[in-house]
């Protein structure tokens, strides 16, 4: 398999995974949307706290890994 063949396959498997997160968002948000507006707004606060610590996490590993590597 091609350098280029194996790159383009992690990429859409990337791809496929980020769908199915924004996925599984829009059916939290139309379930909570449908339930009442309090469920919403928890809802969309969660997401934020989620999301900022996520991204937050995320940047540390990936700023660690160079060292790891070494």
């Amino acid at each position: 398999m091609s350098e280029r063949a194996l790159i383009v396959r992690h990429a859409l498997t990337v791809l496929v995974v980020q769908w199915a997160v924004m996925a599984f968002g829009l059916a939290d948000t139309v379930v909570a949307g449908r339930h009442s507006a309090t469920a919403l707004a928890a809802l969309s606060v969660g997401s934020a706290i989620f999301v900022s610590v996520f991204i937050a996490l995320t940047c540390v590993l990936q700023a660690l890994l160079p060292l790891w590597a070494e």
